[in-house]
């Protein structure tokens, strides 16, 4: 009877091709055992071809005896590992063998990638004309198994990105937005999402009511497809510098402060998260005692409250912050490791340094060696411990500049590489700081989590397998990439150019005042000027000419990248040719603005540096309107927009992309000091 019934269902489907069921390829159909189609039906569900999830009591015979029309796939859960998958082929039929429905899911997705999918942005899969498998492409036989079995991003909902919107914001659409992302992490590979919980819903009931409604939605969703999901808070609000949820006020801690804690947490464990990420603010310290005890009151509230939930401590950077504790000075974040023992704690490094190589001076830092040893001690005594790095620093330093700084990837590769290749004891946890995806920084997202899962030997094999949906054009294109990122590494990290090449803002140079460091750091236009003729001439040799040497070969890496023959109506290759020209004009507008403060300084003709660099700022802005009409989110208005919301920032983070504020900042303030202008110079907050 079964038998009967399910020949009647694909009825329809065989009844559509008029020869073998597999020449139509318009249609996708999976066949999947009845206990992994709710896990594999969302899915399909942004896939832009004609498609049939069908049930089925062995999904491998069906698919391979083609039972379905058009690209035919069973998927079959048989094998002992967790998210490990094997694909296998007859006659342009397919199965996927998965050890679970992650591994199904990811060997599915892998599947589709080899007939010319790419699943890029969560609102924008690139999709091939039809499902062909691609000319030259592998089909892997042997079972790819998951080489961390921790794999997840972290969305930086404390400002005003694409994640703020979808996963705090209730709303119909923007659960829409939140599902998505959580299919791109699937589709890529990973296994955790994580975002930062606010403080509005402790202050307002209908907020918290609607906020959990919205967020047992997404939970729920994460669960059934597979994926854990976590939340990020932070413990003290006395060092909480943005519109984090925080658990304890100083002027309470005199009282009862693990009941406070437990009463504030029970606002987020019922929405029932499984792991809850704990966040200690930036530039100052606690106590060191009274760190170590309220971290374990955090986690006792969390058992009572959650038995089995974990806790993870964010172990963040900080020069200045060391403390002495038990007769030992180190560094305050890492006060986490006197904690009870459960309390995972997550490495984290800023921007796109990584934890072997110069850290330019950020947060006060020449190297990250310090989080390394930290990471590698916890590792040795058997401890758990998670890798905590970036993908973007929105603060005036990538994408709000804006620049494309495909140097993430590389510097993310060379972090797993170089933690692999130091030998056991291995990491096991990778947990990627998102803070945005346009201008091609979903790139790496994508890419991390996917080398999360399997690391290739390079990091331009990792782009080569992301882009491998276009068929022999992809390995050209990932070069080009991977050229433009290898430029990058040899000027902004070697030659410790990033101070330069990024931006600074009216709140960067208020902290400078108060001793706060966070970007690397610059002298400013007016400080170079009155600087003697020698200062001057080591600025220009050590400065400027390497800035000149960047350009040239930003150039150069941008000119190659728009000579190959990639498709042009291509909406991802137009991103990546306007991400190559806006970091071509990017370091030609910063030489020739630090070129007219040195001219001017000397006595030299400055109007024709001042009339360049503003005709590469008239140049950047165009390239900035062909990207804002070629944005991935269709709501993107709302990441450009000046409006209120429940972050500190009351605007979107890609705003001062739009206009091109930092520019004009720096516009403004060279043209004041040469030509005594008195230009307003616009703040740029961050």
């Amino acid at each position: 009877m079964l038998a009967t019934m399910r020949s009647t269902r694909l009825l329809p489907l065989l009844l559509l091709c008029s020869c073998s069921p597999t020449t139509d390829r318009s249609r996708l159909a999976v066949f999947v055992q009845d206990e992994d189609v709710a896990a594999v039906a969302p899915f399909l569900r942004y896939l832009p071809f004609q498609q049939s999830l069908e049930p089925s009591r062995d999904p491998r015979a069906d698919a391979l005896a083609g039972h379905g029309a058009g690209l035919n796939v069973g998927l079959v859960r048989d094998q002992s590992c967790a998210g490990c998958y094997r694909l296998e082929e007859r006659d342009g039929r397919f199965a996927v063998h998965g050890g679970d429905v992650l591994g199904l899911q990811y060997g599915l997705a892998a599947l589709l990638e080899l007939h010319g999918f790419g699943f890029f942005h969560p609102w924008q899969t690139r999709a091939p004309g039809s499902l062909q498998l691609l000319p030259g492409a592998k089909v892997e036989t042997e079972t790819v198994s998951p080489d961390l079995a921790f794999r997840g991003l972290d969305l930086h909902t404390l400002h005003p990105t694409e994640a703020y919107f979808d996963f705090w914001e209730p709303s119909e659409d923007n659960l829409q937005g939140a599902l998505r992302t959580l299919d791109f992490a699937v589709k890529n590979r990973g296994n955790y999402v994580q975002w930062k919980a606010l403080d509005n819903i402790q202050s307002s009931v209908p907020a918290r009511e609607a906020w959990l409604a919205h967020t047992r939605t997404i939970v729920a969703e994460a669960h059934l497809r597979g994926l854990q999901v976590g939340i990020g808070l932070q413990l003290f609000g006395g060092s909480n510098l943005q519109l984090a949820f925080d658990l304890l006020d100083e002027e309470q801690e005199p009282q009862a402060p693990r009941a406070v804690i437990r009463e504030r947490l029970s606002v987020l464990t019922e929405a029932g998260f499984d792991v809850y990420n704990l966040s200690f603010g930036e530039f100052s310290a606690s106590d060191p005692q009274r760190f170590v005890d309220r971290v374990n009151d955090v986690y006792a509230a969390l058992q009572e409250l959650q038995p089995g939930a974990r806790l993870t401590a964010t172990v963040h950077v900080g020069k200045d912050l060391t403390v002495g504790y038990q007769g030992n000075v180190e560094n305050y974040y890492h006060l986490v490791q006197h904690a009870d023992p459960a309390v995972t704690p997550w490495v984290h490094t800023v921007m796109f340094y990584n934890l072997f190589e110069d850290a330019g001076g950020a947060y006060e830092h020449n190297d990250f060696h310090e989080q390394r040893d930290f990471l590698r001690a916890q590792l040795s005594l058997g401890k758990p411990a998670a890798y905590y790095p970036e993908s973007a620093y929105w603060v005036a330093f990538d994408n709000p500049v804006p620049v494309w700084l495909p140097l993430y990837l590389r510097t993310r590769h060379h972090d797993l590489a170089q933690l692999r290749a130091l030998g056991p004891p291995r990491l096991d946890a990778h947990v990627l700081f998102s803070s945005g995806w346009e201008w091609g920084y979903w790139q790496t997202d994508a890419a991390v989590l996917r080398m999360n899962h399997h690391l290739p030997e390079t990091f331009e094999d990792v782009l080569a397998e992301l882009l491998r949906g276009y068929g022999e054009q992809g390995p050209a294109f990932a070069a080009a990439i991977a050229r433009m990122a290898d430029v990058q590494h040899e000027g902004l990290l070697v030659k410790r150019l990033a101070a330069y090449y990024a931006a600074r803002d009216a709140a960067m140079d208020i902290g400078r005042t108060l001793g706060i460091f966070s970007q690397p750091e610059r002298p400013e236009f007016s400080t170079v000027a009155s600087w003697t003729p020698e200062a001057r001439a080591s600025f220009r040799s050590d400065v400027l000419e390497p800035l000149g040497a960047f350009a040239t070969a930003t150039e150069a890496a941008r000119d190659a990248l728009l000579a190959l023959p990639l498709p042009a109506d291509d909406r991802f290759v137009r991103e990546a040719h306007d991400g190559a020209r806006i970091n071509a004009l990017r370091a030609r507008f910063v030489e020739a603005a630090w070129s007219a403060v040195l001219a001017h300084a000397a006595g030299d003709e400055t109007a024709p540096l001042l009339s360049r660099m503003d005709a590469l700022r008239t140049e950047a802005a165009t390239v900035v309107s062909v990207r804002r009409s070629g944005m991935h989110d269709p709501r993107f208005r709302r990441l450009l927009a000046t409006a209120p919301n429940n972050t500190l920032y009351d605007y979107g983070y890609l705003r001062e992309a739009n206009t091109l504020c930092f520019w004009q900042r720096e516009a403004a303030q060279v043209r004041n000091l040469v030509e005594q202008a008195g230009l307003t110079v616009p703040g740029c907050v961050l």
